[in-house]
């Protein structure tokens, strides 16, 4: 009796044990290792997604992704680095960030500019319980398009950061707004 109650547990320790290394060989395999170093070992690593954001280090990380798309950016206080990356096989990859300041455009003596000031001051600005989150990017060749992005996991908390900027004299037909549903972090 003692007997086979020992085998049924050696054979469920061998099992369990079998399942562990299928498991960890099968998720390598369909991953690739991404290995983060930034210029600034106090800058935050972000990887982007779809429409979904997250802080995944400080200075360096190691992130295990699957196939697909990929942004990796790090940011710490004026400045910034993003690469897009590809993943589709379970080879190895390094992303090197060396961070440049932000840059902002001249900005002219006009009410545009004067809103701009303002939008610049006010942002980035997280709404009350993380409902949403309004930032701000300069694009084009010279940096002189502003374009604001607002993120939330609803379409009400999108509407609220709308309705803010509007409360607060913001023309929002002026500019650029893109939306991204996901959730909110600090």
């Amino acid at each position: 009796m003692i007997k086979n109650i020992l085998l049924l547990f050696i054979s469920i320790f061998v099992l369990i044990t079998a399942q562990q290394i299928y498991s960890d060989f099968s998720t390598k395999s369909s991953t690739s290792l991404v290995t983060i170093s930034t210029s600034d070992s106090a800058s935050t690593i972000t990887i982007y997604r779809h429409s979904y954001e997250a802080n995944i280090g400080i200075g360096t990380a190691k992130i295990r992704l699957s196939s697909g798309d990929y942004t990796i950016s790090a940011t710490k206080s004026g400045e910034s680095a993003s690469q897009k990356i590809h993943i589709s096989s379970s080879k190895p990859v390094s992303v090197s960030l060396k961070l440049a300041p932000i840059l902002k455009p001249v900005i002219a003596d006009s009410a545009m500019a004067k809103t701009n000031l303002e939008l610049i001051n006010m942002l980035p600005f997280v709404g009350p319980g993380l409902a949403y989150r309004i930032t701000y990017s300069f694009t084009g060749v010279d940096n002189s398009e502003m374009s604001l992005t607002i993120t939330s996991p609803s379409a009400q908390g999108q509407q609220d950061a709308l309705n803010l900027l509007k409360d607060s004299g913001v023309n929002t037909d002026q500019y650029l707004i893109n939306y991204v549903s996901a959730p909110v972090s600090l």
